[in-house]
């Protein structure tokens, strides 16, 4: 192997390092969301708070976190529903219906406005860019 041919498999090494990183970082990034969303979560079972889960997956070449449930009634407790219901969601007019009580959206906008998703993933590609 010439000099050339080390140069490239530490290149495609060092590739390969920064995408296990970003993906281990975005992962880590979505669990905080998790846990937040958790937090904010109104509660009367449980049922909906303890459904939060993280996947991970690609898109392309991009990693990303999704944090979400599948419980059948989460879109209503996050939007509300009927007149009181998020107006920039469309909703049924002809009854009062419950207020939103959002838990994702907001997990998610305070950790990306005070930085924390980044300052996670930084965090786990510094470990292999020293």
């Amino acid at each position: 192997m010439n000099d050339l041919d080390n140069l490239i498999a530490q290149l495609k090494n060092s590739k390969l390092q920064v995408d296990i990183a970003v993906e281990r970082g975005v992962r880590k990034a979505g669990l905080h969301v998790e846990g937040d969303a958790k937090r904010l979560c109104p509660v009367d079972t449980g049922r909906l708070r303890s459904s939060i889960a993280t996947h991970g997956e690609y898109e392309g070449s991009n990693f990303v976190a999704e944090v979400g449930t599948t419980v059948g009634y989460a879109p209503f407790v996050e939007f509300g529903t009927g007149q009181r219901g998020d107006p920039e969601v469309p909703h049924r007019q002809d009854w009062m219906g419950q207020p939103p009580h959002p838990y994702l959206r907001p997990a998610l906008q305070e950790n990306t406005e005070n930085g924390n998703i980044d300052k996670i993933v930084t965090s786990e590609l510094k470990k292999v860019l020293k």
